[in-house]
C-alpha cells in the first residue's frame, strides 16, 4: 500500500508539472455531482480553471471518450441538459466525439467558450463502473460482475487469502458491503459460488453486523484447516446489481433484466408497480417512470426469475428495494416485466392505468 501511495504522489507531482508548461495538451477531465467517481457532470481544467461542456451535441460517443480517460468502463449514458446539476463559470467546449479518442480534448470542438450553451445543458455521464468502492487495504471482492459483488479475499503479511464459509452469513457480508462502500448485503455464500480461490483460506468469521471492518469480528484460527476452497464465502451487495431495459425500442423503455451472479435474469409481475419502475428509471438515470407493465409486455426473457421486488420508489437501487420471494418458482417468463421512462420518446405508447400498450 505504500508504495501505491508513493507511485500515486510522485506521478500526481509530475502530472502538475506538466500542466504549467501545456494546459491544452495534459487539460485534465473529471465528473462531479454523481453517486461515484465514474457518474456527474462533466468538468474539464484549463488554464487552471475547471469548467462544464456544452450539452448541446453531447451524446454517448462523447461519454464513451471520458469514461474510458476516467478508467470507469464503458458509458451507460450521457445527458446534455444538467442531469447532475448546473455547474459555475465557463463553459469549455461543445464537444463532438466518434468514441474511439483516447481523450476528450483529442475530439473535435467549438470555440474554447461557448457562447450559445448556459448551465442548465451543462453535460453529464453515467459510466458501467459507476458503482467503484473506496480502496479497502484489507478486504477486497473478486470474480463477481462489479467491484461489490464477488468471492471475499483478505490480506495478511502481504498475502490474499479467502475466508471459511462454515459460518459466513448475511451479518459477515453486512460487514464487507459497508466496509467497501458498497450499500448492504444482499445475499452471503458460503459454498465458493463465485468460484474457489487459491493459497491461505484465512479465517471463519462470525461477525454481529455493526463492526466497522470485517478484521473487527470474533474470529477462528488464522488459518482453517478445517475448510476448502470449495467453501469459499462471498458477498452480494446492495451496489452490485446491474441492470437494463431489454427489447424495447431503446435503452430506456423494454423488459427489466437484472444481472446476479454473472447472470442475466428477469422479474416477476406478482409486486410489480409503477413505484418499482420509478427506481430502476432512476438508477439508469432515464427521468422517471410513466408505465410499469406485467404479463411480458416486452416480450418473454431467459435465464432465471430473479426476484420479486417491491419498492416504496423512493430506493436509490432496485436491490434497496423489500424482497418479496428469491428464485420466483411460481412465475414463469409470461410474467416477466417490463418499464418505460420519460427518457423515451412517448408517442410509440399509450398508458392506461400505468399499463403499456403501442408499438414495441
Amino acid at each position: 500500500i505504500y508504495c501505491l501511495f508513493k507511485f500515486v504522489l510522485l506521478h500526481s507531482t509530475i502530472f502538475a508539472q506538466m500542466l504549467q508548461f501545456n494546459t491544452e495538451l495534459s487539460s485534465v477531465v473529471r465528473v462531479v455531482n454523481g453517486n461515484g467517481p465514474c457518474s456527474g457532470r462533466v468538468e474539464i481544467i484549463h488554464s487552471g480553471e475547471w469548467g462544464t461542456v456544452c450539452g448541446e451535441h453531447w451524446n454517448l460517443a462523447n461519454a464513451e471518450v471520458v469514461c474510458k480517460q476516467l478508467r470507469c468502463g464503458t458509458a451507460v449514458s450521457a445527458s446534455g441538459n444538467a442531469c447532475f446539476g448546473g455547474g459555475n463559470g465557463t463553459i469549455w467546449r461543445d464537444y463532438k466525439c466518434k468514441g474511439n479518442e483516447s481523450s476528450i480534448t483529442s475530439c473535435a470542438a467549438g470555440k474554447l467558450s461557448s457562447r450559445s450553451c448556459s448551465h442548465s445543458e451543462d453535460g453529464g455521464v453515467v459510466c458501467s463502473n459507476y458503482f467503484i468502492p473506496l480502496v479497502s487495504s484489507v478486504v477486497r471482492v473478486v470474480n463477481g460482475n462489479g467491484p461489490c459483488s464477488g468471492r471475499v479475499e483478505i490480506i495478511h503479511s502481504g498475502e490474499w487469502g479467502t475466508v471459511c464459509g462454515e459460518h459466513w452469513n448475511l451479518a459477515n457480508a453486512e460487514v464487507v458491503c459497508k466496509q467497501l462502500r458498497c450499500g448492504t448485503a444482499v445475499s452471503a455464500s458460503g459454498n465458493a459460488c463465485f468460484g474457489g480461490g487459491n493459497g491461505t483460506i484465512w479465517r471463519d468469521y462470525k461477525c454481529k453486523g455493526n463492526e466497522s471492518s470485517i478484521t473487527s469480528c470474533a474470529a477462528g484460527k488464522l488459518s482453517s484447516r478445517s475448510c476448502s476452497h470449495s467453501e469459499d464465502g462471498g458477498v452480494v451487495c446492495s451496489n452490485s446489481a446491474l441492470i437494463r431495459l431489454a427489447g424495447g425500442p431503446d435503452r430506456c423503455a423494454g423488459r427489466l433484466e437484472v444481472n446476479l451472479y454473472g447472470k442475466w435474469g428477469t422479474v416477476c409481475d406478482d409486486y410489480w408497480h409503477l413505484e418499482n419502475a420509478e427506481v430502476v428509471c432512476r438508477q439508469l438515470d432515464c427521468g422517471s417512470a410513466v408505465g410499469a407493465s406485467a404479463e411480458a409486455c416486452f416480450k418473454q426473457g431467459r435465464g432465471p426469475i430473479w426476484r420479486d421486488y417491491n419498492c416504496q420508489g423512493s430506493e436509490k437501487f432496485i436491490t434497496n428495494c423489500t424482497i418479496e420471494r428469491h428464485g420466483a418458482r411460481i412465475c414463469d417468463h409470461s410474467e416477466d416485466v417490463g418499464v418505460v421512462c420519460s427518457g423515451k420518446y412517448l408517442s410509440h405508447y399509450t398508458i392506461t392505468d400505468n399499463n403499456i400498450h403501442g408499438t414495441l
